[in-house]
């Protein structure tokens, strides 16, 4: 590398680094990137290429430059309401809209067909969602849920086993099993939705009221499940578990609906409809506010672009985006018992943590655009203090986070690795 290059490099990630361990009052905020266009922002999705779509009430607007900039691209839609988005492994972008039912692309949003061919007339589709083999999943107002595995060509009904069929929430884990949020339980599917099963999402304790909409549903990279309800409560199904834990606050304003959810980077975001943003960095066991720089409470969707930004749509027509995994945390969110040093790190670094008790535990490592690029092997762990140290001299430089990840709790720490 020569001088002019490597200073460049260097001062580079010496700026990164005095972002990310600055304190808490130079905390990163959620910054405006669109609006208005009169209407709210219902639906948002991000593709592989870099392609942000935001599904309002006057149709389609597409970014390519993370935000900065917004087309509107409308070019064959019937139906300018858009609820939901889908974006398959090929790139085929699914638009669910009030009404028309779904339309699709091929090429980024610059021409859309309609593709109903299978579904009732008049479809109001709430919700999408693709697997990673390109399978398609979409969730009917009245209908329950509906199938493709031609890109959206044709549509068949999978209900077997589905007690109601207002779906509200679509969601796949990266094993293939699929999740339906409705009115008021959460099904399931093992065999793309030919049978679904509702033996452990029933009503009352794990959604709140028996006429409690289950409006969102995310799964994590590990296979963790979310669900979040008009009437704000929460429930999680663990990867492993066959029963859902009531996650909901014990103090919990019940008129702010969990509106869409997200993760990624080891944390869970919730988007409520009156009260901004909420965090979780332990699986949902505890919230805390992320809404500084949100002008709008009332976020209507959400998504994580490859870029690493967290985008979140609001009733005013407004889109904002942020970067969680470099944004600064108060320094009371992290324990002293997780410690990642040096800072930043070369070729090696040296993780300590101590455990009050006997149990599982794993240290995962995500880069800055949220994807899980190391882990420790993961065993029984005694009471006390644990020491290791890391060989990541395969990592490129850039800026880490670092997380201890329980059964019971999750601390992570952010920390850089210059060459």
């Amino acid at each position: 590398m020569n001088n002019k290059l490597f200073l460049r490099h260097f001062a580079a990630v010496v700026s990164l680094l005095g972002f990310l361990f600055a304190t808490s009052t130079a905390s990163a905020q959620w910054q405006r990137v669109f609006g208005p266009t009169g209407g709210d922002v219902e639906a948002l999705a991000s593709d592989a290429a870099g392609h942000l779509y935001a599904g309002t009430d006057s149709g389609v607007y597409v970014s390519t430059n993370n935000g900065t900039d917004w087309v509107q691209k409308n070019a064959g839609l019937l139906d300018s309401e858009i609820f939901s988005f889908a974006v398959t492994p090929s790139g085929t972008v699914l638009a669910g809209t009030e009404g028309s039912g779904i339309f699709r692309s091929t090429n980024f949003g610059d021409t859309w067909e309609a593709a109903n061919e299978g579904l009732p007339p008049g479809s109001n589709i709430l919700s999408l969602a693709s697997d990673r083999a390109g399978n398609i999943f979409a969730g009917h107002s009245m209908s329950g849920v509906y199938f493709s595995s031609d890109d959206g060509l044709h549509w068949i009904a999978r209900n077997t086993g589905m007690e109601t069929q207002t779906i509200f929430s679509l969601t796949v884990t990266p094993s293939g099993t699929i999740y339906a949020g409705a009115i008021p339980y959460i099904f399931s599917s093992n065999d793309l939705g030919q049978h679904w099963d509702t033996s452990y999402a029933s009503p009352g304790p794990i959604i709140g009221t028996a006429a409690d909409e289950v409006l969102a549903l995310a799964a994590d990279s590990s296979g963790n499940v979310f669900a979040g309800t008009f009437h704000a409560h929460r429930a999680r199904l663990l990867a492993g578990n066959s029963n859902w834990d009531d996650i909901t606050p014990v103090a919990i304003n019940s008129d702010l609906e969990v509106r869409t959810l997200a993760t990624g980077g080891g944390s869970v975001f919730a988007g409520l409809l009156g009260a901004g943003v909420i965090l979780s960095g332990n699986l949902g066991t505890s919230w805390s506010d992320f809404s500084s720089g949100l002008t709008d409470p009332k976020i209507f969707s959400m998504t994580f672009a490859p870029s690493g930004y967290l985008f979140v749509g609001t009733f005013l027509a407004e889109i904002f985006r942020i970067n969680p995994l470099l944004a600064v945390h108060d320094p009371s969110d992290f324990q002293e018992s997780f410690e990642v040093w040096p800072q930043p790190f070369h070729d090696k670094v040296n993780v300590s943590f101590s455990l009050d008790k006997t149990e599982f535990g794993q240290i995962e490592i995500f880069d800055a655009l949220g994807r899980k690029v190391r882990a420790s092997t993961g065993g029984i762990l005694q009471p006390g203090r644990h020491d290791m140290t890391l060989d990541l001299s395969t990592l490129p430089s850039g800026a880490y986070l670092f997380i201890l990840r329980t059964p019971t709790e999750l601390r992570e720490i952010r920390s850089a690795c210059l060459r």
